[in-house]
């Protein structure tokens, strides 16, 4: 079962470390496209398709839920389990390999940079 564990978390976290590897010809992302490409670009094509008024209707909508306890209740539980998944990701990834830990407290010395 440890096996199983470690081997997924292993395959989840390789292609993100082979991302910050390999260089970028893509651009930078806008606020409207940030965080669609991951798709293979699907929901940045929808979102292109759409017409003004249906990016408005989207918009007004997300504003209109944004306190929602519903919403926000799913949203910290999001960040949690996100959380959660990244530290157990970075525990099993440091102990196949303990000597990445300088790698990763790079990634750590940014993170904490950009704030």
């Amino acid at each position: 079962m440890k096996t199983t564990v470690f081997a997924i978390a292993l395959a989840l976290a390789a292609p993100a470390f082979t991302a910050f590897a390999e260089e970028s010809t893509a651009p930078a992302p806008s606020p409207t496209t940030h965080g669609w490409h991951w798709r293979g670009g699907k929901m940045l094509e929808v979102w292109k398709s759409l017409t003004p008024e249906e990016k408005q209707k989207l918009k007004t909508a997300r504003q209109a839920v944004r306190n929602n306890p519903d919403v926000v209740a799913a949203k910290m539980k999001m960040k949690t389990e996100i959380k959660t998944f990244r530290e157990t990701r970075k525990a099993a990834m440091l102990k196949a390999d303990p000597t990445i830990a300088p790698i990763l407290e790079k990634f750590e010395a940014a993170k904490t940079e950009k704030k």
